[in-house]
C-alpha cells in the first residue's frame, strides 16, 4: 500500500511538468521545455499553402525538394530548400535557395527570436506563438545575364518582425500552422498553410 501510494506522489508530481512543457495543442509530453526542443538547425520537409481571393485559388505544395505552385491554369515547378537555425542564445538565421531553368533565388536572414505572451481574448497560450524579428537580410536574384543583390538591415521598432503559431514541437519534429484572412477595402483573402520542419 505505501509503494503504491509513493508512486501515486511521483505521478502527481511528474504530470505537471510534462504538461507545463507541451504549450502547442498537439505537443507530445516532455521533460525537456520548449525552448530546449524548439533550439537547433530545422530543415523543411513538407509545405502547403491555400490562399483563396474572390473566385482565384493559388495553392503551394512542397515536398521533398520540389515546390509546385498552381493558380488557375498556371503551374510552376522548382526546386526548392528552406532551413532555420535557431539558437538557445535568442539569435536565429533563415536560408531559402529557389532554382528554376536559369533563375535562382536566395534569401538569407537573421535576427532574433522570442516567445510571445498568452492571450486570452484571442485564446493563444503562453509561448504557443513565436516572434522572429529580422535585423538583416539578403537577396540574390539571377536570370541568364541578369543579377541583383539586396543587402538591408532593421533596427529599431520599424523591423520586420514574423509571428508562428507552432501547432506542434517534437524534438525532432516541428509543425507550424498559419491562418488568417486579410480585409483591403472589398479585396478578401484567406489563406491556410502548414510547415513540418525536421531537426537536422
Amino acid at each position: 500500500m505505501k509503494r503504491i501510494f509513493t508512486i501515486t506522489i511521483c505521478l502527481a508530481l511528474v504530470i505537471p511538468m510534462f504538461n507545463s512543457c507541451k504549450k502547442g495543442e498537439n505537443d507530445p509530453m516532455s521533460l525537456k521545455s520548449r525552448k530546449a526542443r524548439l533550439a537547433g538547425e530545422w530543415e523543411l520537409a513538407e509545405w502547403s499553402r491555400t490562399e483563396l481571393s474572390g473566385s482565384s485559388i493559388t495553392t503551394y505544395t512542397f515536398s521533398g525538394s520540389t515546390l509546385m505552385v498552381l493558380s488557375g491554369s498556371y503551374t510552376s515547378t522548382v526546386t526548392h530548400s528552406e532551413t532555420l537555425e535557431i539558437a538557445k542564445d535568442g539569435t536565429f538565421e533563415l536560408n531559402v535557395s529557389q532554382f528554376a531553368n536559369s533563375a535562382s533565388y536566395t534569401y538569407t536572414s537573421t535576427g532574433i527570436w522570442y516567445w510571445l505572451k498568452g492571450n486570452k481574448e484571442l485564446e493563444y497560450k503562453n509561448k504557443e506563438r513565436v516572434g522572429f524579428e529580422v535585423t538583416a537580410s539578403t537577396t540574390l536574384y539571377s536570370s541568364g545575364t541578369y543579377s541583383s543583390t539586396d543587402i538591408s538591415s532593421h533596427t529599431g521598432d520599424a523591423s520586420d518582425i514574423g509571428v508562428y503559431r507552432i501547432d506542434q514541437l517534437k524534438s525532432k519534429e516541428m509543425i507550424i500552422v498559419t491562418e488568417f484572412t486579410d480585409m483591403d477595402g472589398s479585396d478578401l483573402t484567406t489563406v491556410t498553410e502548414t510547415k513540418t520542419y525536421e531537426k537536422q
